[in-house]
């Protein structure tokens, strides 16, 4: 139920505030004319705040100071800001991938160890085989009298 409360007086407080906005806009605004002596600079306009309506209202001013284009910062270019961005984009694309190779780096290396020495382990046992069968093949073909010469 409070939940209730709180929106509804928050819808209220919209209401009010749309309300204020469009009785500002509906004004029509003071023509302000120039000064008679063109000397003298013109004075930025102040901000000025409508007065708020009695009610609960006087806690949302709307300013009404108006801001002339020219000073108003000026935009970057286009082509200055799509190469900012790819800059960077970059630069956050290499971090991202420093990081990422930096966690899994180690496991992947350590897991191609592994498999290399398995696959050099098979090689290996294949090649002893191969040259004790070659050395039992002509061991076989050896004469029975014939021994090979002894060594010192």
């Amino acid at each position: 139920m409070d939940i209730d409360r709180a929106t509804g007086a928050l819808v209220l407080r919209a209401d009010s505030l749309m309300q204020k906005r469009r009785s500002f806009i509906a004004t029509p605004r003071p023509v302000v004319a120039p000064p008679a002596n063109p000397a003298e600079p013109l004075a930025p306009p102040s901000p000025a705040v409508e007065p708020a309506p009695a009610g609960n209202e006087d806690d949302l001013p709307v300013l009404t100071e108006v801001i002339p284009p020219e000073a108003t910062p000026a935009a970057m270019p286009a082509a200055a800001i799509e190469e900012a961005l790819a800059h960077r984009l970059a630069s956050e694309l290499a971090q991202a991938v420093g990081e990422r190779l930096e966690a899994e780096l180690p496991a992947l290396i350590d897991a191609s160890f592994a498999r290399i020495e398995g696959d050099l382990r098979r090689d290996l046992r294949a090649i002893a085989e191969n040259a004790l069968k070659d050395f039992l093949a002509r061991r076989q073909q050896l004469p029975a009298h014939e021994e090979p010469p002894a060594r010192d």
